[in-house]
């Protein structure tokens, strides 16, 4: 019997070392595989959340920037526009091109990736500066993964870093849907950068504020949901408050941890977050509704007219053609106006013939 009790004790005994073994395994485990996804998550935290300051690695403006913005200090004598046409179809970049050389004989320099024959003969009747890209080229290298529309604000950048002291007022645009009514440059009276707003608040979409929180947090991007949505496409200022806005923005999309939450449209975002928090000082906001700018997502935005005739944009509040026209693929009709009206080539090339089809059969109700 006592043996029996004794055996009885050492089996409970055991069992409840295995059961805290097992505690003890389980829990490390556990803490393993927390640990794991934390390193595995920490890429995708916003970057507000990394220890940065005030959820933005930005560089503080000087007094010598800042008064440089204020005088226009430095600047030279003409005008130029600069943007990104990778991928920018030749009917998109004609209009671009052409509408605005009838008010403007500024520089225009463009990025470029693989251009044709005839695209390299228009650029250069026009007078165009084309930079053609590398990938393989862009520094830093991270960048070379960054989607075009953010690196396209690195290669601004360094370009004004070299040219800034030749230019007067600079534009800064979307190739691909900018069309112009009148000479853009004109919008620029004072030292400044001028923005402009597209006509709906945070509150009132979703994309915005999604790329505010990706890499800046949700408590930034819930804090600016009465703010304007301010477009990005298209900006405009003296070449001081330019220089300024560019190096802002490639210092942030160059800063260690932006990389994490890089993606098409975060630099909108990063647009956004610059002007709402005062980080620009020499920022003008204007207004959709009366400013100099049409975004044509904005329904409100007046067209007269219909093709083939003449169509212009009108800003619904005090009725005058808008200078710059953003957006323009938003309305069919408007774009085919300005696809006819400032084609440059035959788009439609007649067909080579039968010889063409060679090698192609006919496959009738046959669902591709």
């Amino acid at each position: 019997s006592h043996e029996f009790k004794r055996m009885k004790t050492g089996s409970r005994l055991l069992t409840l070392v295995v059961v805290i073994a097992l505690l003890v395994l389980y829990t490390l485990a556990w803490i393993g595989r927390t640990e794991f996804k934390k390193k595995k998550s920490i890429g995708k935290k916003p970057i507000s959340s990394l220890n940065l300051s005030n959820g933005l690695p930005l560089p503080h403006i000087s007094t010598t920037v800042a008064r440089q913005i204020e005088n226009n200090e430095e600047r030279g004598n003409r005008d130029l526009a600069i943007g990104m046409a990778t991928g920018v179809h030749e009917l998109n970049l004609a209009v671009f091109v052409k509408s605005l050389r009838e008010f403007s004989s500024c520089d225009i320099v463009l990025f470029v990736g693989n251009t044709t024959q005839r695209v390299d003969e228009f650029m250069k009747v026009y007078n165009v500066t084309a930079i053609k890209l590398n990938l393989d080229e862009l520094e830093p290298p991270k960048i070379r993964q960054y989607h075009p529309s953010s690196y396209r604000w690195i290669l601004k950048s360094k370009f004004l870093n070299t040219t800034r002291r030749r230019y007067h007022r600079i534009l800064m645009a979307d190739i691909r849907d900018t069309a112009f009514q009148s000479n853009p440059f004109d919008i620029v009276q004072d030292p400044g950068l001028y923005v402009f707003a597209e006509g709906v608040n945070f509150a009132d979409e979703g994309w915005n504020e999604k790329w505010v929180a990706q890499c800046f947090g949700d408590a930034l991007a819930r804090s600016l949901r009465g703010k304007p949505v301010i477009c990005s496409g298209i900006s405009i200022g003296t070449s001081a408050a330019v220089s300024h806005y560019l190096a802002t923005m490639s210092a942030t999309l160059t800063a260690p941890d932006f990389q994490a939450c890089e993606s098409n449209g975060v630099d909108q975002g990063l647009h956004n977050v610059l002007v709402h928090t005062s980080r620009l000082p020499s920022a003008r906001v204007l207004s959709d509704a009366d400013g100099p700018v049409a975004h044509m997502q904005n329904t409100l935005m007046l067209t007269h007219g219909e093709p083939p005739g003449p169509v212009t944009v009108h800003s619904p509040t005090h009725g005058r053609p808008a200078a710059i026209v953003h957006q323009y693929d938003r309305r069919p009709p408007l774009q085919a106006y300005l696809f006819s009206r400032y084609l440059h080539w035959d788009s439609y090339p007649s067909s080579p013939g039968a010889a063409a089809c060679r090698g192609y059969r006919l496959a009738p109700g046959l669902d591709l």
